[in-house]
Parts: structure tokens; C-alpha cells; sequence
């Protein structure tokens, strides 16, 4: 689920930090007092501490401009999922009321270059069918993902709240991944919303030429990985999101709750109450009040034998292995039963399909 934008954004960060590995090499090369395959080049580029200085403008600029992308790719997706999901007029009122918020302030900014793309016609007919309910009527994205500020921690907030997620910075505080990030990247000295603020000043910073200290290699790998583990724990949130709104409309299944976990969270014991059974390689949802996580089931044992898939058979215990540790006793796992289809239309049920 909503896998698109984080894919992209993680393919991005892994070419900035084999950039950062390189120049790291190419600085080690052209300083060794053997001649090696750097010293015939080294003579092309600035003094080192402008060379640095551009190494980090640009590292750091292209890391920014990857992480306003994932913001804006990722909450389309969760629109249009909803859009796909459910009529307009079954989300929340305030969801409703912050969409037609948004529609006013594009409507009047569309002459601007960023919304150019964006006729008055185009906009005002796509409303109306939202309003009416129309099969075919579809959430525009733009309404609702527009920002003026620099997407630091309180921006991040409000943007999120704007698809209805409140609980934005209790969600990044409670994940475990980022809170070992903390502990081991950070030293526990610097909490993650001030880094993500020091990664913003830094890259405005840079882009107007103002910085005094230009940051380390190792400063710029750890920009990279606080950004590569946001955008994964925020894609959980996000696709929970998208997530709650199938399961109001009835569009996914609760295949069982966990009972019990062994080797490291990735084998749970479950009660299984699957109408349509379970096959090996499917994608489902570990799924609790306060956790969402997408798994792949790897293997599958039935009264203690290895099998591809599960038929369904009413209440049964079954073991699954998963892709990730992330079995919790109590979790409910469950999986999408319909394929998104436009607002106001009719569908056919497809037990596994993802989005």
C-alpha cells in the first residue's frame, strides 16, 4: 500500500549516499602520497573547502527537494485511495470542510505556475461531481497538499492533519526505529524534531550561500538516513490512513488475531477466521490501536505441516511466517478484499488485492 512515493524517495537517498561514498574515496585517493587513479584529476577541482561546500549543497539540496517529493507523492496516493474508496459525501465532515477550505484557495491561486496545471472548469466540474456522488468523481490532490512553509516537523503536522491524521508527532515519538535512531545517530543529545529543523536550516542555508561550518560526510549520511527512516515510519501512517477508511467501507478482512509469536516476531500462532483462506505471498497488515505494519506471509503451517495456502475451513489455528518481525500478541492481521474503484460506483470483490 502506497508504495510508489517511498520507493522513489529511498532509490534517491541510496544514489546521494553512494555520491557521498565516492567523493569520501576520491578525497582519500588525491591526498595519498602514491599516484593513484585520482591525482590526474584532482587538479580540475576547487581548494577543498569549496569543493566541500558544493559537495553539501548540492547533497543536501537534492535530499530536501526527495523529501518535500515523498510528502506530496505520498499523501496523492493516500487521496486518491481514498477517492477510490469511498464517496465524498461519507467522510468525515471535517475532512469535507477542510477539502472545500483547500478548493478556495486553489480556485484562487491556479494562476500561479504551480497550479497552472489546474483549469477553473477542470476544478469546479470535479467538485460538483464530488458533491453529487458521481461515479468517476475524484479528490484532487492539490486541494489538500498545498504548502507555503519549509517541511519541517510543525508543517509536516498541519499537512497531515489535512487528510484527517491527528496524532502525526505521537506516532513518529512511539516508533521504535526512529527512536533507536535517536539513541544511536543522534546520542539521545538532539531530539528528531530539531535535526529535521538543523536539515532544513542547513539546506536553506546552502542554497543562499550563508553557512559558516560546512557539514562533515558523516553529517550528510546522517541527514540521509533520518530522512530514509521518516518517510518509512510516515508511510505506515499514511497508509493506515488510506487503511481505516477501506475497513469502514468494508474492504478488507480480518484473516485472525495473533496468539502467540516466537523467533524474534516474525512466526505467529493465529485463530484464523478467513472466509477466503490465505496463500503464501500475500501481503496483509499487522494491524492494533496504536500499530500498522504491511508483511508478506513467506510460509504457512497447517497442524504442523508446511503448506502453500490455507483453504478456508472456519475457525482454525495456523502458523504464519512473516517477512518482517513485527508480530505482536493481540495484533489483528488483516488483508484488502476490494481493489479501489471510482467514488460512486459499484465493484467485485478481490480477496489480496493491494493498492
Amino acid at each position: 500500500m502506497l508504495k510508489a512515493a517511498l520507493g522513489s524517495c529511498v532509490e534517491q537517498i541510496a544514489d546521494l549516499e553512494r555520491v557521498i561514498a565516492f567523493h569520501e574515496a576520491f578525497r582519500a585517493e588525491s591526498q595519498s602520497a602514491v599516484a593513484g587513479w585520482a591525482k590526474g584529476a584532482v587538479g580540475l577541482l576547487p581548494e577543498d573547502s569549496k569543493w566541500r561546500r558544493l559537495e553539501a549543497t548540492m547533497i543536501v539540496g537534492a535530499l530536501y527537494a526527495a523529501w518535500e517529493k515523498y510528502i506530496e507523492s505520498a499523501m496523492a496516493e493516500a487521496i486518491d485511495v481514498l477517492s477510490r474508496t469511498s464517496r465524498f459525501s461519507t467522510l468525515d465532515e471535517s475532512f469535507q470542510k477542510r477539502y472545500r477550505r483547500g478548493f478556495a484557495h486553489i480556485l484562487a491561486s491556479n494562476e500561479m505556475r504551480r497550479f497552472a496545471h489546474l483549469s477553473t472548469k477542470q476544478m469546479v466540474d470535479s467538485y460538483h461531481a464530488l458533491l453529487a456522488d458521481a461515479p468517476g468523481s475524484y479528490l484532487i490532490p492539490e486541494v489538500l497538499v498545498f504548502h507555503d512553509g519549509n517541511l519541517r516537523m510543525d508543517e509536516i503536522v498541519k499537512l497531515l492533519a489535512q487528510v484527517g491524521i491527528e496524532a502525526t508527532e505521537k506516532w513518529i515519538g512511539d516508533d521504535p526505529e526512529l527512536n533507536e535512531f535517536v539513541q544511536t545517530a543522534l546520542g539521545g543529545s538532539n531530539t528528531l524534531k530539531a535535526e529535521l529543523k538543523s536539515f532544513v536550516d542547513l539546506r536553506n542555508d546552502l542554497a543562499h550561500g550563508n553557512v559558516c561550518a560546512i557539514p562533515a560526510s558523516e553529517e550528510l549520511r546522517r541527514y540521509c538516513s533520518m530522512i530514509r527512516k521518516l518517510t518509512e515510519s510516515l508511510n505506515k501512517l499514511l497508509s493506515r490512513r488510506a487503511f481505516d477508511e477501506m475497513r469502514k467501507a468494508k474492504r478488507t478482512e480480518e484473516l485472525g488475531t495473533i496468539k502467540e509469536v516466537f523467533k524474534e516476531r516474525t512466526v505467529a500462532i493465529i485463530d484464523s477466521t478467513a472466509r477466503m483462506g490465505m496463500m503464501v505471498g500475500e501481503e496483509v497488515f499487522i494491524y492494533s490501536a496504536s500499530f500498522f505494519e504491511p508483511v508478506e506471509i513467506l510460509d504457512i503451517q497447517l497442524a504442523g505441516a508446511a503448506c502453500h495456502g490455507v483453504s478456508p475451513l472456519g475457525k482454525i489455528e495456523v502458523g504464519l511466517r512473516m517477512s518482517k518481525a513485527k508480530c505482536r500478541v493481540g495484533g489483528r492481521i488483516e488483508r484488502l478484499i476490494h481493489q479501489g474503484v471510482a467514488s460512486g460506483s459499484d465493484d467485485q470483490t478481490n480477496y489480496g488485492a493491494g493498492i
